[in-house]
Parts: C-alpha cells; sequence; structure tokens
C-alpha cells in the first residue's frame, strides 16, 4: 500500500522543502545546531567507548580464570 504513493509522498515533500527554505531563508543557525549536536554525540560516544573496552577486558580476563578451575 506504501509503495502505491512513494512519488506522491516525495512531490508532497520536496514541496514543503522548497516552502520551508523560501520561509527560512538564511539558515546559518542550523550549521551552529548541528555542529553542537556533532560534538555532543562524539563526547558521549567516548564516555561509552572507554567503560566499555575496559569492561570487556576485565570479563575475558576473569573468564580465564574460570577455565583453568572448572576441569
Amino acid at each position: 500500500m506504501f509503495t502505491r504513493h512513494v512519488t506522491l509522498i516525495v512531490a508532497i515533500s520536496a514541496l514543503l522543502g522548497w516552502l520551508l527554505a523560501m520561509l527560512f531563508g538564511d539558515v546559518s543557525w542550523l550549521a551552529e545546531l548541528m555542529m553542537l549536536l556533532k560534538v555532543t554525540f562524539l563526547n558521549a560516544l567516548r564516555l561509552i567507548i572507554g567503560p566499555l573496552i575496559f569492561f570487556s577486558l576485565i570479563t575475558g580476563i576473569l573468564s580465564l580464570g574460570d577455565r583453568g578451575s572448572c576441569c
């Protein structure tokens, strides 16, 4: 059902995009907002990666000790 209306949806979206561009004109504030979102996302990613690697290593090391005692 959705695939029958794809052309219409694309045309409406293009018209809406053109209309919004005419209304707002200069969107330099959008570039600043995107830069802020990019920096925030990358900082959050860095906060997650460090502990993830650390706990992966600790879990791997601890699981090596368990294998020797089971046999």
